[in-house]
């Protein structure tokens, strides 16, 4: 993806710099804002995830701001969890299946994905993959912003809706460097 976007910025003219890094260790200086986006963080183990928290409180300047969402526990306590999606892309067509099981006293999400790719009148190809998220109720999400030095500015829903304990599917967090 940083090959992509390095050419990206590179084909418009584009000056910015662009790290690979672990959030949970990455040590690139002092910014204003941090922001991981897409569930990104539901990705580590909870241990994982409180150490990227401190990690990016270090990295952040004094009333700096950390944003970003996660799927909220509460919600998909209710939710049914299966997607069959098919798009078209000029002669290929690709079909996603995805189940997820929750596991609602760990709070972890197991998640089944099928891919199935045909071009033109060519042989259906198949991809699978399995993979676990971490995800939280907003109020151990208050806890662990809290114990990593944070002040929850706002809670909301990704599309910026009020947020709703048990509507809200993926709850966007504002925090700032206490």
């Amino acid at each position: 993806m940083l090959k992509i976007a390095r050419k990206r910025a590179k084909n418009e003219e584009i000056k910015v710099k662009l790290l690979e890094g672990d959030m949970r260790s990455a040590k690139i200086g002092k910014f204003d804002a941090v922001v991981t986006i897409f569930n990104a963080v539901g990705h580590l183990t909870k241990k994982g995830f409180e150490k990227a928290m401190r990690n990016i409180y270090q990295n952040l300047n004094d009333g700096g701001v950390y944003i970003f969402d996660i799927f909220n526990l509460d919600c998909k306590k209710n939710k049914k969890m299966e997607m069959d999606v098919t798009r078209n892309f000029g002669d290929i067509k690709i079909r996603k299946i995805q189940h997820c099981k929750l596991d609602s006293q760990k709070g972890i999400l197991w998640c089944y994905d099928q891919f199935d790719v045909q071009k033109g009148n060519s042989k259906q190809k198949i991809f699978e993959a399995k993979f676990p998220l971490q995800i939280y109720t907003s109020g151990e999400l208050k806890e662990m912003l809290a114990r990593s030095g944070f002040k929850v500015l706002n809670l909301q829903g990704i599309d910026g809706a009020k947020f709703s304990k048990r509507e809200t599917e993926r709850i966007m967090i504002i925090a700032k460097k206490a």
